[in-house]
This record gives structure tokens, C-alpha cells and sequence, in this order.
């Protein structure tokens, strides 16, 4: 019976290493030497929509900040519109459906300062 115990528990404990070294760290791949990135999220009011330079340019809400972001052409950016915005009622957007004035919420990488997500807000917020 000990032998039986015996090989059971270096046949479960010798399998472990391996089982973990399987384990994913769930990063996207580029970014920060560790495999992560960075995305910041900001409520704003867009400046500009430049679609020829590829940037958009907003003031942040919290910090009154101006922030220029790149609009990468190889990554298609999200595009959406929350209830009860200007955009809500349209079934697909494009960049240029956005005007400069609207309150938007925007999630960007830090890293390079590339949009990923456009949101068109309510304009109470």
C-alpha cells in the first residue's frame, strides 16, 4: 500500500512542473518588455478628427489636458456610441461621424499613444 502511495505522489508531483510551465501569463503580445500593454481610458471632448494624419486630438475632462492620439490604419479602431448620444442612432460609424466638440470617451495605448476604442458620449457627462 506505501508503494502504491509512494509512486502516485511522484507520478502527480513530477507531472506539475510541466502542467505549469503551460500556464499562459494572459499578456498581449508587444507592448512593455513583459508582454503587457497599457491601455488608459479618459472621458474627453474631441478637438479634432484628422483622418489624411491618421490623429485625433482632445482635451481630457479631468486634467483639462490636450492629448493627440494616432489613429493606426492597420488597426481598426472600435468605434461605438453609448444611448441617448448624437451617434446612437446610426448603425455603423465611421471616424468622420465624429465632430469636434462631442464628449467622447477614448481607450488608448500608452504606449505609443494609439486609440483603440472611440466612444461617442451623452453630453451631460
Amino acid at each position: 500500500m506505501n508503494w502504491i502511495m509512494t509512486v502516485s505522489c511522484v507520478a502527480l508531483l513530477g507531472g506539475l512542473p510541466a502542467s505549469a510551465r503551460g500556464q499562459g501569463s494572459g499578456s498581449v503580445a508587444g507592448g512593455l518588455p513583459g508582454g503587457f500593454e497599457i491601455v488608459r481610458e479618459v472621458d474627453a471632448t474631441l478637438v479634432s478628427v484628422d483622418e489624411l494624419k491618421g490623429a485625433i486630438s482632445l482635451d481630457e475632462k479631468k486634467t483639462g489636458k490636450r492629448l493627440t492620439l494616432r489613429i493606426d490604419p492597420k488597426m481598426k479602431v472600435k468605434l461605438k456610441a453609448e444611448k441617448g448620444s448624437a451617434l446612437a442612432d446610426r448603425p455603423e460609424l465611421a471616424l468622420k461621424d465624429f465632430t469636434a466638440g462631442q464628449t467622447v470617451r477614448v481607450a488608448y495605448r500608452t504606449t505609443d499613444l494609439t486609440a483603440m476604442e472611440l466612444k461617442a458620449r451623452k453630453p451631460d457627462r
